[in-house]
């Protein structure tokens, strides 16, 4: 499947904006992680933190 920048963008845009809602402001660490799994869950579309840590581009040694 092909995804646009502007797809790409919105999907972050809202994951952002729905993180926002689960952690409070003064939580910005929490927040970015909350952030950054919940946006490798919908790009991996898995919930194995292998896979997660792969859509994120992050390095996995197993």
């Amino acid at each position: 499947m092909f995804y646009s920048t502007t797809d790409v963008y919105t999907t972050k845009r809202e994951t952002v904006n729905f993180s926002k809602s689960l952690v409070p402001r003064k939580n910005k660490i929490e927040r970015k992680f909350v952030t950054q799994t919940i946006y490798g869950i919908l790009k991996s579309g898995s919930v194995v933190l292998k896979d997660i840590g792969m859509a994120l581009n992050e390095s996995v040694h197993i």
